[in-house]
């Protein structure tokens, strides 16, 4: 015979079991907020211990003087906004809120060869050692100067710095240069991961193919920057097709339709009003200034946002909440590499960034690295889904890292291809996978 259980008993039961499940969402969601806060915590405490020791340097005179200029291409003002402000954060705790020994200058597409071999000329003269070129067409200025005679050596006698980003073509045809620091980021990774958790959310929570859709949005098919945040976030939605073909998730544009250029307001509104597209559950934005007009015209109660920032932008307006955040730590980059540089103490074990000295440098910026981060509020279904998508990330790429991290991916399959091509491969493949 079996013994019955009162119904108080019975409600103990639930109350007990529905006490110890909001006690584990609760801790859990807690465990995210307190890392928040300590990486916080610890970001505030790195940017006091060395801005002490720049000012500590300064006042005893043991520095060597950076001067340095920002070359900007007007067609890559994102990127190029970022980087400003990122000198300016590491020259304002040496000198200052002016910071006099710093210079922005904006080139023309239209005249760069001539305005460019004038404007380094005279800064050179002028004793600034640091010049940082946001775009490979400056870099292929740059080459050209170096062919005139004794430039090679003016860069020698005067200790300077190049910086140069994503330009390793341009770069091919200078070779070996001690003059050289070249930054090469790698966005493919963060966006992979973050595409493929983007999938699997929609396939938890979208029974019907038509509402399992992502939009994409950047502003620039000529940047490659911002192209390779697109490739890794569509690569990572094809390998999600590709293990799940039973959940697959669409994403209907052609390459054309996924660049919004000039931040073209009108044709943003025209596209996320178009019935079509307002099924889309989750709206993929790859440039930082797209994010305001994208969330402007998104429908708010069914569209979900993510984003690639940069860190020291704040996100405005204020009440926009992106469903993940992509962050690219720009302000940290370079505060450790003008850090070094100006504390003497490059090639020593004190270095944040050029322990190995700085000829001829190459950095991959990465997500190994801590270069990027992301930010989220997730409630812990989605917490797992994301760890999920990291694991998978984890398991495809391992230890070969970085240089293979893009063909593991499927982000490119050769080297050589073209980015326009793999934006096509990658599109055409989503589309058509069975």
């Amino acid at each position: 015979m079996k013994k019955k259980i009162s119904k108080s008993k019975q409600f103990k039961s639930f109350f007990l079991l529905f006490s110890s499940s909001i006690a584990s969402i609760i801790a859990l969601v807690s465990c995210q907020n307190t890392a928040n806060d300590q990486a916080a915590v610890e970001e505030k405490n790195f940017y006091l211990k060395h801005n002490e020791i720049i000012k500590t340097t300064k006042e005893n005179k043991n520095f060597q003087e950076q001067k340095a200029v920002i070359f900007n291409v007007n067609s890559d003002m994102d990127f190029s906004n970022a980087l400003s402000k990122s000198f300016k954060h590491v020259f304002s705790v040496i000198e200052g809120e002016a910071t006099p020994s710093l210079r922005i200058e904006n080139i023309e597409d239209t005249n760069i060869e001539a305005t460019f071999f004038r404007m380094f000329n005279d800064y050179i003269d002028q004793g600034f050692n640091i010049f940082a070129f946001n775009s490979p067409k400056l870099v292929s200025s740059f080459s050209l100067w170096l062919t005139a005679p004794n430039n090679q050596e003016t860069l020698k006698e005067k200790n300077i710095k190049i910086l140069t980003f994503d330009a390793s073509k341009q770069l091919s045809k200078i070779g070996n240069n001690d003059s050289l620091i070249s930054f090469n980021f790698l966005p493919e990774d963060v966006n992979w991961i973050a595409g493929y958790f983007a999938s699997s959310y929609l396939a938890q929570n979208y029974k019907e193919e038509k509402q399992r859709k992502i939009l994409i949005f950047n502003n620039n098919r000529d940047d490659e920057h911002q192209m390779n945040k697109t490739l890794g976030f569509l690569a990572g939605i094809l390998s999600w097709n590709k293990n799940n073909p039973n959940l697959k998730v669409k994403v209907d544009q052609n390459s054309d339709d996924i660049a919004f250029i000039n931040n073209d307001e009108d044709k943003i509104r025209t596209f996320l009003s178009n019935p079509n597209n307002k099924e889309a559950k989750i709206l993929f934005v790859a440039t930082n200034s797209l994010i305001p007009l994208v969330y402007k015209y998104s429908d708010k109660a069914n569209q979900k946002l993510i984003v690639n920032n940069f860190k020291n932008n704040e996100i405005k307006p204020s009440d926009i909440n992106p469903f993940l955040i992509i962050n690219e730590d720009l302000k940290l980059l370079f505060y450790k590499l003008i850090y070094d540089l100006y504390t003497k103490k490059v090639g020593t074990n004190d270095s944040l960034l050029l322990r190995n000295g700085d000829k001829n440098i190459i950095f991959y910026v990465s997500y190994k690295d801590k270069f990027y981060s992301f930010s989220s509020k997730f409630n812990p279904a989605n917490q797992k889904l994301f760890n999920e998508a990291l694991n998978k990330y984890k398991d495809i790429v391992r230890d070969n890292f970085p240089n293979s991290s893009r063909y593991l991916l499927d982000t490119k399959q050769v080297a050589s291809e073209e980015i326009s091509n793999s934006l096509s491969r990658l599109l055409t493949d989503i589309h058509t996978i069975k």
